[in-house]
C-alpha cells in the first residue's frame, strides 16, 4: 500500500490563516506533525491525527495555556511539569507562569496533510503510526 500526503502549513500562534475556505479545511480530518523550535536548532516534535485538525489544534494550545502540560524554556528544557502540585504553585506565581506558557506556545508551528473520505480510522491510526517513526 502507498500513502501520498500533501502537507500544508505551517499555522500556528501569529500564522493562523484567516481565509475562511483555508480555515473550513482545518476542520476536516487529517494527519499532522507539531513542532516547537528552540534555541540552538532544538526542535520538539510530535505527530498525531484527528477528525477535525483545528479542534486537535486548538486542544494543544489549550493545554499549554491552562498549565495542564510541560512547559520548556527557550533552551527546550523542561521548566515546568503540569503536574498537579506544579499546577498549584503556578496560580501562586501566575504572572511568571502565564509568561512561560505564552512563550511555549509561540514556539508551535503545526504542517498537517488532509485525508479524505477513503481514509478510514484504521488507515489514519497507520499514518500517524508511520510519522511517529520516523
Amino acid at each position: 500500500m502507498t500513502v501520498s500526503l500533501a502537507w500544508e502549513g505551517p499555522v500556528g500562534p501569529g500564522n493562523m490563516p484567516l481565509d475562511p475556505q483555508i480555515f473550513e479545511r482545518l476542520c476536516e480530518t487529517g494527519v499532522y506533525i507539531r513542532l516547537k523550535s528552540y534555541e540552538k536548532g532544538r526542535t520538539i516534535a510530535y505527530a498525531g491525527q484527528s477528525v477535525s485538525l483545528l479542534a486537535r489544534f486548538d486542544q494543544h494550545l489549550t493545554n499549554m495555556l491552562s498549565l495542564a502540560t510541560p512547559l520548556r524554556d527557550s533552551t527546550g528544557s523542561v521548566v515546568f511539569t503540569g503536574d498537579p502540585k506544579s499546577r498549584l504553585e503556578a496560580y501562586n506565581q501566575l504572572y511568571s507562569a502565564v509568561n512561560l506558557a505564552a512563550a511555549d506556545v509561540t514556539r508551535v508551528r503545526f504542517w498537517y496533510a488532509l485525508c479524505d473520505e477513503y481514509f478510514q480510522s484504521e488507515h489514519l491510526n497507520l499514518v500517524e503510526g508511520l510519522l511517529q517513526r520516523r
